[in-house]
């Protein structure tokens, strides 16, 4: 095996070393990013579905529905702010350029 050959297959083992730790970071993000998410919307709907006894009947929702409207408001906001900080004009403008992806 030639010098060069071996200079090429360390370089082969350091590039796939470093992509693993990559991917492994990212898998970390990721699970962290959604196990947030789930635990964060989960108190959300929980706190609005227990309000909703209490509020729902007057404007005619089950608590069901006043957790799941609070949730998915908090969620709209949460998308909002994200695409405010990407640079994104607003809220509609981010909606209209997601859906032309």
């Amino acid at each position: 095996m030639s010098e060069s050959s071996e200079v090429v297959e360390r370089l082969r083992y350091a590039i796939a070393r470093v992509n693993q730790e990559i991917a492994l970071d990212v898998g970390i993000r990721l699970v962290l990013g959604v196990l947030f998410s789930i635990l964060t919307f989960g108190f959300l709907f929980w706190f609005g579905w227990v309000v909703g006894f209490v509020l729902g009947p007057q404007i005619g929702l089950s608590p069901f529905q006043f957790g799941a409207c609070g949730a998915g408001f908090f969620f709209f906001v949460a998308l909002a702010a994200r695409r405010a900080t990407q640079g994104e004009a607003g809220f509609v403008a981010a909606l209209v350029r997601s859906n032309r992806r």
